[in-house]
């Protein structure tokens, strides 16, 4: 579990934040923008299938926290490095996006 802090507003967060993950593949199952969950998995038959949890929360009007929450099906030394290097990847896709 991540927690990151960015200077945007819940609403614009949650679109960007959905806008990573489908760059990054993601198949995004759950989307609720008025309380903060997003919820998506990968999808690739070679490597284990990772659920991603988004929870963002309001800290003040400009002020946003992030919350990433990974999980694999099957749990193991291999699998977690995995989910770390897919986690990373999409927090550099994050931001990118708000680059753009």
């Amino acid at each position: 579990m991540n927690k990151h802090s960015f200077f945007y507003e819940p609403a614009e967060l949650h679109k960007i934040s959905l806008r990573a993950l489908k760059r990054r593949r993601f198949n995004v199952f759950e989307s609720d923008e008025n309380n903060g969950i997003i919820r998506a998995k990968t999808f690739n038959l070679l490597k284990p299938k990772i659920y991603l949890e988004l929870n963002i929360e309001p800290i003040t009007e400009q002020l946003t926290t992030l919350t990433i929450n990974l999980k694999t099906k099957n749990p193991s030394k291999m699998n977690d490095q995995y989910a770390r290097s897919i986690e990373d990847d999409f927090i550099n896709t994050l931001y990118k996006s708000f680059l753009v």
